[in-house]
């Protein structure tokens, strides 16, 4: 995989190369959000969102990305030489309205680096470099950031932030000889999500990458627990689980049905924009001393080889009557030995139903 990394910075190159005096003509100024000059340049950005009214941009939504523009110009009284050490990896920054920096994540880049010099007259500014941002609470199965170091996920809600980018900038005459320069912080606001459009890319990526679909009903219990789980795939089983799992087999056609209802149900926007999410899978997401209880995951590739796996998320279904109406309406779109193992998992649950109806008729007094 590491074969194209030349190729992404051949196009950095390519597309730097081609800046002259004549771009500075397409950057509207105006909408660029300038920082302090030092050194005599002006570092600044503006954010594209793809959402227009008539003229006007409209706000982001979450679960879509932003193109986030870096700019340089020359506010001296003379020709200013700089240079800059290619591919730019730099995340932008990113706060709430509390201050708290938000979590930016993004690939790892393994490959060449180059150093590019650039010659700004007076007046003259560039459009430097493109950055997309996907914001977005999880990582969304139809935005891959596998080598693509220009892209990056904020892992952000819906909510008013403020945002910023800064480069390291070196004098023409030595690369030890650097400056920060830093954009002013501008608004972003990020609406709630489109949960039918999401759903629907979501659905999309998965029929597509069919023969390599995989879904878990997995239980948080005690080890001696009777609870049982449930892993429905469309590859041969190649993973060892413990006794209380039940590994099955299914065909394309059955995994076909189970996104139908995945995507009728409340299910699938949540791997992209569920505000619950914690993006790491810990204790704060889901807690241990909450036992017992259920949650679902789905995933594309053969999970004995981890580096090829795309993992879309893990959605929280709780304890109780609801949890156990979801799993029902699964075992629905099921057939043969998925439905019979699904069968016996809610089986093993039917004794806490009394218990459930217990405490509703209690809470209900």
């Amino acid at each position: 995989m590491r074969n194209k990394a030349p190729l992404i910075i051949f196009t950095f190159c390519v597309s730097i190369s081609l800046i002259g005096e004549s771009a500075s003509q397409s950057i509207q100024e105006d909408r660029v959000a300038w920082g302090e000059a030092t050194r005599g340049l002006q570092g600044g950005i503006y954010i594209q969102t793809g959402r227009w009214i008539g003229n006007i941009p409209q706000p982001p939504r979450l679960g879509e990305a932003i193109d986030v523009v870096f700019c340089i110009r020359n506010v001296s009284d003379k020709p200013v030489e700089f240079s800059l050490l290619h591919p730019l990896l730099n995340s932008p920054r990113i706060r709430n309205t509390t201050g708290t920096t938000v979590y930016v994540s993004g690939a790892t880049y393994h490959g060449p680096a180059q150093v590019k010099t650039y010659r700004l007259k007076h007046g003259d500014s560039i459009e430097l470099y493109t950055l997309t941002c996907m914001l977005a609470p999880r990582v969304p199965v139809y935005y891959p950031t596998h080598h693509r170091p220009s892209r990056r996920v904020a892992h952000t809600v819906p909510g008013k932030y403020r945002i910023a980018y800064e480069l390291k900038v070196h004098s023409a005459d030595g690369l030890e000889k650097s400056f920060n320069l830093a954009s002013r912080w501008t608004e972003l606001h990020v609406l709630p999500p489109d949960r039918k459009k999401l759903t629907e890319k979501v659905a999309g990526v998965l029929r597509k990458n069919i023969d390599r679909f995989n879904l878990k009903i997995s239980r948080v219990a005690e080890d001696n627990s009777r609870l049982r789980s449930l892993k429905l795939t469309v590859l041969e089983p190649k993973e060892d689980y413990p006794t209380f799992w039940s590994v099955i087999q299914i065909t394309r056609e059955d995994a076909i049905a189970i996104v139908k209802f995945l995507e009728k149900s409340d299910y699938l926007w949540r791997t992209v924009a569920d505000p619950d999410d914690n993006p790491v899978f810990n204790k704060a997401s889901f807690p241990l001393e909450l036992m017992p209880y259920y949650f679902l995951s789905l995933s594309l590739g053969d999970e004995s080889k981890p580096s090829q796996l795309t993992h879309l998320a893990n959605i929280h279904l709780g304890w109780g009557p609801d949890m156990y109406g979801r799993l029902r309406n699964l075992e629905n779109s099921l057939h043969g030995d998925a439905k019979q193992a699904m069968k016996e998992l809610l089986t093993q649950i039917e004794p806490f139903r009394m218990e459930w109806k217990g405490l509703s008729e209690t809470n209900c007094k």
